[in-house]
């Protein structure tokens, strides 16, 4: 090839890569303004207001006739969007789908409204990386769809969304003040397109708190200017930061809210009819939308919440925001949402609580299965369940529950009475006072050491289980717990040595 034309083929070449470059730039545009587009395919159903200190849902008080009428009882589920980017095992659809699944069920115990937060909450562990904001302020798309399939999803059910902005542990993610106002922005922005009528907005969770990078989001005069400037942006939307919990919110940034959201964490329940008169004052609606009490304690703070005028929010710390995160319905606290059904009905016509499940079929998934190497035994996880393992590794011990999959068939299940071990000699007994390997269901346990936890791999000493063998579950050995005085049946006893 002579120089000339190799010089032609490389300025062709050059003005080609030119022109895909500028086709991909194009599109990835595109793609940004399509997504950014107002989703006029999903018309708003649900609508939320204030007529003075009374919260208004399509134009109705809520729980009308009852106690806690215009209140906006709420439950604060802030990680139902939650990732993790240093976790890429979790899997944050299917945490948000467990959520949106059980939607009807709190709306039904009097649940109206959720606090979500684009920052999370804690999550139990530290180093978490869970922002739909970057550095600059500006938002995640894939964060996003989570965040909206939850609002639409609340959008469908009558159901409002307190939507949170800023978390301290993820507050440094944002570089700047600058980057912390643009984030507002871009947030009121995207609410605006998107057509929600259901969304108010807590700028930030606890905002004095001193774990916030960022001045202008802890501080009384920087604070209340962030709400100014939301309000600014978008005029109807309704707006506040939410306090410590000792129930206590400065003036300055109460003057800027559309409503108060204390904390009751840190009150006693006798502490809090003072604490909502002190609030009371400034003429405005009052949301508790953070308590971490629980059962009977947590009911009991419901109704010295109601009783003098104020919404409340219940935190299920360990339940629904530490992880793994579990969304059960009325079932994560079924104390406190009974005490909630009653309070928001009119008297004498609570729903009753439904009646436990009758038997019948259930489904039981595998997890796992036993593998055997060079280096021994190991229970393998299906890659979904590795999370599953975290903090396993903690513990010396766990027990395998398994299948006997090789004695599945309908004759050995109705097998009720054995000479354990096999052994004649030994007295007819029932299955259940054995650990036979023929019983109804045909659940195993085993006992094990363990070497290693790695990814959704443990490593055991050993295992009387096949290779190939279903595991149902893992649960570690708590000595004090699983240990005791105990008797047992001769046969039962270890064998002396040959």
């Amino acid at each position: 090839m002579s120089d000339a034309m190799s010089d032609e083929g490389s300025t062709a070449l050059s003005d080609g890569m030119r022109r895909a470059r500028k086709t991909v730039a194009v599109m990835g545009a595109l793609a940004v303004a399509l997504w950014a587009l107002p989703a006029f395919a999903a018309q708003a159903q649900t609508e939320v207001t204030l007529a003075g200190t009374r919260w208004l849902i399509n134009g109705q008080p809520t729980h009308p006739g009852t106690a806690a009428e215009g209140l906006l009882m709420n439950v604060r589920m802030v990680n139902a969007t939650f990732e993790d980017r240093q976790r890429p095992h979790f899997d944050p659809e299917g945490n948000t789908d467990e959520f949106i699944a059980h939607l009807p069920d709190y709306a039904a115990q009097g649940v109206n409204a959720f606090t979500l937060n684009l920052q999370g909450g804690m999550p139990g562990y530290e180093g978490a990386v869970n922002s739909a904001f970057e550095s600059d302020g500006s938002l995640r798309p894939a964060y996003l769809q989570r965040v909206e399939r939850v609002i639409r999803g609340c959008d469908r059910h009558g159901l409002v969304a307190i939507l949170g902005l800023y978390y301290q542990r993820q507050s440094r993610i944002l570089r700047d003040e600058a980057a912390v106002r643009a984030g507002i922005e871009h947030a009121a922005r995207w609410i605006r397109d998107r057509g929600f009528r259901n969304v108010a907005v807590e700028i930030a969770n606890e905002y004095p708190h001193g774990g916030f990078a960022h001045e202008v989001i802890r501080s009384p005069k920087g604070q209340a200017s962030l709400l100014r400037l939301l309000k600014d942006r978008a005029p109807d939307l309704l707006v506040t930061a939410s306090g410590y919990g000792d129930g206590k919110i400065h003036p300055e940034v109460a003057a800027a809210c559309d409503f108060l959201t204390p904390h009751w964490n840190g009150t006693k329940v006798a502490d809090i009819p003072a604490r909502v008169a002190e609030l009371r004052r400034f003429g405005k609606p009052v949301v508790c939308n953070e308590d971490d009490k629980v059962g009977e304690e947590a009911a009991a703070a419901l109704r010295a919440s109601v009783e003098n005028g104020c919404a409340y929010g219940l935190m299920l710390k360990d339940h629904n925001q530490t992880f793994p995160f579990q969304f059960h319905g009325a079932a994560d606290d079924p104390v406190f949402y009974a005490a909630l059904r009653a309070i928001t009905s009119p008297q004498g016509t609570a729903t009753p609580a439904p009646e436990p499940a009758q038997a019948g079929p259930f489904t039981l998934d595998v997890i796992g299965r036993v593998e055997k190497s060079d280096t021994g035994p190991a229970i393998v996880l299906d890659p979904k369940y590795a999370p599953g393992l975290l903090g396993l590794d903690g513990f010396s011990h766990v027990w395998v529950f398994w299948w006997f999959d090789r004695n599945d068939t309908p004759q050995r299940r109705a097998i009720l009475q054995v000479h354990p071990r096999g052994n004649r000699d030994n007295p007819l007994t029932g299955v259940f006072g054995t650990r036979a390997p023929v019983r109804p269901n045909l659940i195993a346990l085993s006992l094990c050491k363990i070497r290693s936890v790695q990814a959704n791999r443990v490593e055991v000493e050993d295992i009387d289980a096949f290779v190939g063998t279903p595991v149902l579950d893992l649960k570690p050995y708590a000595p004090g717990i699983d240990s005791a005085q105990a008797t047992a049946p001769e046969w039962a006893r270890p064998r002396a040595a040959p």
